[in-house]
């Protein structure tokens, strides 16, 4: 019976390394918040060829995000309000938050608790909402503010645009349209407290991804409109490089490819960046292919994440062995 037992624990294993590699090997989609057609497009994360529409429904998707059960969270400027879609089928699931009041959504993130930040357009700080769409304001501050008023008093917030959490944890957020100049913010991600700030142009998407010249932390790029694609040093925040690429707009690492860069650009383009980790880049040409017309002016790229279920099926052929015992 011992080895009868040890037979099957051997197959089933092997079943489940045979479905893991299948679902690592799996082309990880590319998804970009197409404001010019008010669709979600979706693209083969590989070869950058057209898919089809993922999620639409309202206009100007102008800020997105993976929520904790693995559902897109989009906001859309001109309805004022952040819906959820299924990750799978892109089907409207509900609304997580809307009326935003004065100014209507931009930047979308969710963080390791599940928590919604939004940046509005023209009008700071970033606001927090709770999975079920309840004000969680940050240290200190009323309503939903999260991120510091009392550093918006010195430097008045322009039109948040992107933000994103970095590997030490802090919430990094970019801006624009700020009279004073522009500037990308970093505040404490758990209390919202605030803590630095880089002078930029007109800052667009921003995130972390591999070192860019061999360092040992994880590097900050971000999409400079009128200057190109800068990175920072991951700890310090000091400027390593600027990309030539003209009018940048969203951009994110490919999961499918290592060391790539995909960009698009206001002027209706796409470009995918080689980062071989040595202080260099190299453009290799336009990725995205297919598709209805566009300029890709303030889009937003994201891909796909990865599936997260090789755990889930260990548990589930382990037990379904000790069942049969």
């Amino acid at each position: 019976m011992a080895k009868r037992l040890e037979f099957r624990t051997f197959a089933a294993l092997g079943i489940l390394l045979l479905v893991s590699t299948a679902v690592q090997a799996a082309v990880l989609d590319l998804l970009v918040a197409d404001v010019t057609n008010n669709v979600i497009q979706r693209y083969n994360g590989l070869t950058g060829a057209y898919v089809g529409v993922f999620a639409s429904g309202a206009t100007r998707p102008v800020g997105v995000a993976w929520d904790s059960a693995g559902n897109l969270a989009v906001g859309w400027e001109t309805n004022n309000a952040v819906n959820r879609y299924d990750g799978v089928t892109g089907a409207l699931l509900n609304t997580w938050v809307s009326g935003f009041s004065p100014a209507r959504p931009n930047g979308v993130t969710v963080d390791a608790a599940g928590n919604l930040l939004v940046g509005r357009r023209n009008n700071g700080p970033i606001v927090r909402y709770d999975v079920s769409g309840v004000a969680s304001p940050g240290n200190g501050e009323g309503g939903a503010n999260f991120t510091d008023a009392a550093a918006q008093a010195g430097d008045s917030y322009g039109r948040l645009r992107h933000s994103t959490y970095g590997p030490d944890g802090n919430l990094y957020v970019s801006e624009t349209d700020d009279g004073g100049g522009n500037e990308f913010y970093k505040f404490n991600g758990t209390t919202g407290d605030f803590i630095s700030s880089v002078g930029i142009n007109e800052g667009m998407q921003l995130v972390f991804g591999p070192s860019f010249n061999a360092g040992a932390t994880s590097d900050l790029y971000l999409s400079d409109n009128g200057v190109g694609v800068k990175v920072f040093e991951g700890s310090d925040l000091s400027l390593l490089a600027t990309m030539a690429i003209s009018a940048p707009r969203g951009l994110a690492f490919n999961p499918n490819t290592a060391g790539q860069l995909i960009v698009v650009t206001g002027l209706g383009a796409s470009n995918a960046i080689s980062i071989p980790g040595d202080g260099t880049y190299s453009d290799l040409g336009a990725f995205l292919t297919g598709g209805p017309a566009t300029s890709w002016m303030e889009s937003t790229v994201f891909f796909v994440p990865e599936p997260a279920t090789m755990s889930l099926l260990a548990i589930g052929g382990l037990l379904a062995i000790r069942r049969r015992r």
